[in-house]
């Protein structure tokens, strides 16, 4: 006959009081292989304990593991201990709100998204207790804490039901999103609501992804806004386009100008066309001053040159009436930007900031402007040389 395994006899009378008050079979006890308290079992300590030595047949927690019913993460106190975290704390909180604790401090609690990360920031005491298990002490305090880990899970085959979680909320998601978008669609079409120029969706919904407005140079529009209702997309994108050349090649005959003059320029431009409808574009010098700091001049298409940070720690432009930008001559801007360093001039216009932007159906002339100076420039160049 085979040989007997030694009794274990306060594992014997810890499986007994556990079958009486969980209902469980003895023998399943015994043999290692328990059915765990079911998720929102609340639990006496003496009957927590019990089930823990019947599940993992020590007494010692230090074994025992956990998971985490918000993102199936099986938590162990060994794993904790290595994160720098009170290895106690496994049976009611996920790993990630003590990864690197150590170092950088726990995460704060309660700042997480449902099935945002694995392991998550969740605690027991934030989940709907259906989901844990409740200890009550002999004092009559609880504690919340994760149910037992089952014995044939691991931590690969809860990943994947965890992704199998995400992608099946991903797609409820999506699908109350599309339905919802449908709804207004519907809605604003009876309202008979304006529509975009490029994708014909109506004002407030999304551009379709193919829709002209989404391109960079026009801001990477989502929404339909009322400049897209108003504006081909089309002829807004070569606006933007050639405003962008032709800014650079001004700006750099400015710099040749000042350079001819005598002044370090610093390299290179700062050049921006503003990326929406409506909005504006500028280009940025930095010349030297005679102490060694440098002085910031930039055109703007709304209001033309001015001096960022003058003398009086205001911004001001040249005082040109012309507020669709003005496009001075290369080497007239030039000079008095060298007047400027040298003290002998301040420009007095109003600080630009207070200015309306460029409307793009100014574009056009601007673009003609610039060409004009800079043509001019490139002649006065050739002359030269």
């Amino acid at each position: 006959m085979p040989e007997k395994s030694p009794r274990n006899r306060s594992r014997q009378r810890a499986a007994r009081a556990l079958a009486r008050t969980t209902g469980q079979s003895y023998q399943a006890i015994v043999t290692r292989q328990p059915a765990l308290p079911k998720p929102g079992t609340v639990l006496a300590l003496a009957d927590y304990q019990a089930a823990g030595l019947a599940r993992f047949g020590t007494a010692d927690q230090a074994s025992w593991s956990w998971t985490c019913p918000h993102c199936l993460w099986i938590t162990t106190p060994t794993v904790y201990h290595e994160a720098g975290a009170d290895p106690a704390v496994a049976a009611y909180e996920c790993l990630a709100l003590h990864r690197n604790a150590s170092v950088g401090g726990p995460r704060q609690r309660g700042d997480f998204h449902r099935h945002s990360s694995m392991p998550c920031t969740a605690t027991a005491a934030e989940l709907p207790a259906e989901l844990c298990y409740t200890l009550v002490g002999d004092d009559g305090t609880q504690l919340r804490v994760f149910p037992f880990t089952a014995p044939d899970a691991t931590r690969e085959g809860n990943r994947e039901l965890w992704l199998a979680r995400v992608y099946a909320e991903d797609d409820r998601r999506e699908a109350a999103r599309l339905a919802e978008l449908e709804r207004r669609r519907a809605q604003a079409k009876a309202e008979d609501a304006m529509e975009c120029l490029g994708c014909e969706e109506p004002e407030g919904l999304p551009h379709t992804d193919d829709c002209a407005f989404r391109a960079p140079e026009l801001g990477a529009a989502e929404t339909v806004g009322s400049g897209h209702v108003t504006s081909d997309p089309d002829a807004e994108l070569e606006r933007w386009q050639g405003l962008d050349t032709w800014l650079l090649r001004y700006a750099d005959a400015v710099r040749t100008a000042l350079t001819g003059l005598g002044l370090a320029v610093h390299s290179p431009l700062f050049e921006y066309v503003a990326p929406d409808v409506g909005e504006s574009a500028y280009v940025d010098i930095s010349v030297t001053t005679p102490d060694g700091g440098s002085s910031t001049f930039t055109w703007f298409d709304y209001v033309g040159w001015c001096q960022e940070r003058g003398a009086d720690g205001r911004s001001r432009n040249r005082g040109e009436q012309d507020g669709d930008g003005y496009v001075p001559k290369a080497t007239e801007v030039a000079e008095e930007i060298a007047a400027i360093i040298k003290g002998t001039l301040t420009w007095t216009g109003e600080d630009h900031i207070y200015r309306e932007p460029t409307n793009p159906e100014n574009f056009r002339p601007l673009l003609e402007r610039l060409a004009e100076a800079v043509a001019e420039a490139e002649a006065l160049h050739l002359r030269l040389n």
